[in-house]
């Protein structure tokens, strides 16, 4: 299974946890989760990158991306220890 296709797989999960009369609202509030939060860190990179520079924000991005990367093997590990036990 690809990496895009994980992501695929939630949104169908999401789709299908809901009544059809709930669908529109869900689909609503992350629309309006995702499009409003990538808003506020479009507008304040302009004042992070004023303030703290552009080293300090590279810095402050690498913590993210172990997490990242841990969780990824992690993921990946119980894929595969679930492929071998099927």
């Amino acid at each position: 299974m690809r990496f895009s296709s994980r992501g695929n797989v939630l949104i169908l999960a999401l789709s299908q946890t809901y009544q059809p009369a709930e669908q529109l609202e869900v689909q609503a509030a992350n629309e309006f989760a995702i499009f409003g939060l990538a808003a506020l860190t479009t507008l304040s990179a302009g004042w992070l990158y004023d303030r703290f520079g552009w080293v300090m924000l590279n810095l402050a991005v690498v913590p993210l991306l172990f997490a990242a990367l841990v969780a990824t093997i992690d993921i990946e590990r119980q894929l595969r220890r679930t492929a071998t036990a099927a």
